[in-house]
């Protein structure tokens, strides 16, 4: 019996450590959307700013 526990234990062990990597892997695709999406609102706003800039510059 105490076989089976300590194989129990281990599978258990091993389910937990490749769920962590999982959760890793997940989390860095996360933050790498995360930053792409802050590029893209950082260029958009450039766009904007450039956009209005170019109207006030057109009107004086």
């Amino acid at each position: 019996m105490t076989g089976v526990d300590s194989c129990y234990f281990v599978i258990y062990a091993v389910v937990l450590c490749e769920m962590g990597s999982l959760l890793m892997v997940v989390s860095g695709i996360n933050a790498l959307g995360a930053i792409a999406l802050f590029v893209i609102l950082l260029i958009q706003k450039d766009k904007h700013t450039k956009f209005n800039n170019a109207r006030r510059v057109h009107r004086a």
